[in-house]
């Protein structure tokens, strides 16, 4: 149909790490030699509604899913250390937008990270000095946008 646009996407990414010295989190050196394959997917939708001369609404999904998370030397049996592999999870945005016909707004309102799924934006550990950073993903939030064109 003319009305629903569909989308799908999916990468892997295949890393192989050997021959690196890394500080563990009790202060000794180890020999770093690992492999780790992450996969990453997209859907979306799209779908419209032609309401004639009333203009058309638009219901809008994406939903986006990050396979295990390697933020750095992970130590998996290190309860300290561990954290820095994020779990696989799935994250999704929606919306409904509505245009009049013979207008140049729209209005939208709009969820995203439907199910407040945890996340990190970013992580930094440093080992020498026992210091992780972390940024976190941002939480369920909702809104609304009106928007003009001219």
């Amino acid at each position: 149909t003319d009305d629903l646009d569909f989308s799908a996407s999916y990468a892997v990414v295949d890393r192989h790490i050997f021959g690196y010295q890394g500080a563990g989190p009790d202060g000794n050196i180890y020999n770093v030699d690992f492999h780790k394959t992450t996969d990453n997917a997209n859907l979306s939708a799209t779908y419209r509604w032609r309401l004639g001369a009333a203009g058309q609404v638009e219901l809008h999904t994406d939903w986006n899913y990050a396979g295990t998370q390697y933020w750095g030397l992970v130590i998996l049996s290190d309860p300290i250390w561990n954290f820095l592999a994020e779990r696989p999870y799935w994250k999704g945005d929606a919306s409904i937008s509505y245009r009049p016909s013979s207008s140049h707004w729209e209005l939208s309102a709009w969820v995203k990270n439907l199910t407040d799924q945890h996340s990190y934006g970013s992580v930094s550990p440093y080992p020498y000095y026992e210091l992780t950073v972390a940024t976190h993903g941002m939480p369920r939030t909702y809104g609304l946008t009106l928007s003009a064109s001219f």
